[in-house]
């Protein structure tokens, strides 16, 4: 048991590294990708809003080896070919991105209204509170 253990240990130790690699990359991708929906779901445009809405409820809505399955076998469906783990990358930001994108809104929305008065009138801010 101890040999099979001590044989795979470069394998396993080359899976932590690859694991690392991905989630470095999906947090990084999917912290950009949940600011900008988030700011756009907070924007007073409305086709905007409502493609940050759709965004965020299509892929808080489908599980994520959908979300995964559909990024890399969809791809390919259009005739390109995609990486497996650039696949794993895009699919993972997509989807928590949408996430991130309700935690940051709810942190931008949670600033009391009385704040947002404060900051425009001390001329932090050239757009008034809605």
């Amino acid at each position: 048991m101890s040999e099979l253990i001590i044989s795979s240990f470069p394998i396993l130790l080359k899976g932590l590294g690859i694991t690392l690699l991905l989630s470095i990359a999906a947090i990084i991708g999917s912290t950009l990708l949940g600011l900008l929906a988030a700011v756009l779901r907070t924007s007073r445009l409305p086709v905007a809003k409502q493609i940050a809405v759709l965004y965020t409820e299509l892929f808080r809505g489908t599980p994520v080896l959908i979300t995964l399955m559909f990024i890399y076998f969809g791809v390919a469906y259009f005739g390109y070919e995609i990486n497996l783990f650039a696949a794993g990358i895009l699919g993972l930001s997509i989807y928590q991105g949408a996430y991130i994108a309700e935690v940051f809104r709810a942190g931008i929305r949670s600033v009391p209204k009385g704040q947002w008065e404060v900051s425009w009138i001390l001329g932090l801010s050239n757009v008034k509170p809605s």
